[in-house]
């Protein structure tokens, strides 16, 4: 992001682009997210960004999905991440 978040704003704004793209899926929670979410949330750490980061790790591993990221840290965790720069 270069130091530069978006605003709340530019945030929905890129959402609804997003949302009107075809090659983009939004899907539920699956029934099985939250035991994959303990099983990698077993840190002993308080940190809410690798919270975050972890539910997402689980969601797309219960989805058979892949994370897209700016985060290398997030890139890492997940075996099934493509991170971009």
């Amino acid at each position: 992001m270069d130091n530069k978040p978006l605003s709340m704003k530019q945030a929905w704004d890129a959402f609804d682009v997003l949302a009107g793209d075809e090659r983009v899926e939004f899907v539920q929670e699956p029934p099985s997210l939250e035991p994959a979410f303990r099983g990698y949330s077993t840190s002993a750490h308080a940190s809410p960004k690798l919270w975050a980061d972890v539910y997402l790790t689980a969601l797309a591993s219960r989805c058979g999905a892949s994370i897209v990221t700016f985060d290398r840290s997030l890139a890492r965790r997940s075996r099934n991440a493509l991170f971009l720069r």
